[in-house]
């Protein structure tokens, strides 16, 4: 199986400012030159507010018609979560943006209660399974990462994102980090969870 390069964006997000939160996110993306997949923060153009009144988009918004620019013109697919009002209610929904425009997303299922977080989202159902250059990948937003049972899948061996970590791989993946990010933190991190670390900004993943 080939390679797969992942980009991770990492960056102070702007409280509640989408547009601040998109140019930055711009400017990181030019130093990357290629690169199979772009993984954003959980809530990537707001941080982690819960005034979804204020914050809410639909399927048709201008954040998932940037997010289609984008993996267009990189050549990638990009993925991240955002606050999405549907018929059914509000759901921190994770895009999976592929560069020939189609998409599919998951909606969180274990919301934060300590933030309150149950008491303004409706918690998902699915999850999905999107494969890039024949790796399966199961991306997770945040909390998620905690519950084993839901993140576990008997159908298959996949690659698992949590925001922007990687939970767990077979073989070898490539990664970069953009952005201001101290390496102590992503070490802590890379302690919690079966990682091989071999850089600051690259690492071997097994």
């Amino acid at each position: 199986m080939p390679d797969l390069k992942v980009s991770i964006v990492q960056y102070d997000i702007a409280w509640q400012n989408p547009a601040k939160n998109l140019k930055k996110i711009e400017s990181l993306l030019l130093s990357i030159d290629r690169t199979d997949l772009i993984v954003l923060p959980e809530m990537f153009t707001t941080g982690f507010t819960m005034d979804v009144s204020s914050n809410a988009e639909k399927m048709d918004g201008p954040t998932i018609s940037w997010m289609r620019k984008v993996a267009e013109r990189k050549g990638a697919s990009i993925t991240g979560s955002l606050i999405i009002q549907t018929e059914r209610g509000t759901h921190n929904r994770l895009i999976w943006m592929r560069p020939d425009g189609t998409v599919s997303h998951y909606d969180k299922r274990h919301l934060f209660r300590m933030a309150g977080e149950d008491e303004q989202f409706t918690e998902g159902q699915e999850k999905i399974y999107p494969i890039i250059k024949g790796w399966r990948i199961c991306p997770l937003i945040c909390y998620d990462l905690r519950f084993p049972v839901w993140s576990r899948s008997k159908q298959y061996t996949c690659i698992y994102f949590g925001s922007t970590r990687i939970l767990t791989i077979r073989t070898l993946v490539t990664t970069q980090v953009f952005g201001h990010i101290k390496a102590n933190m992503w070490t802590a991190i890379f302690r919690v969870y079966p990682f091989n670390w071999t850089g600051e900004s690259k690492h071997s993943l097994q």
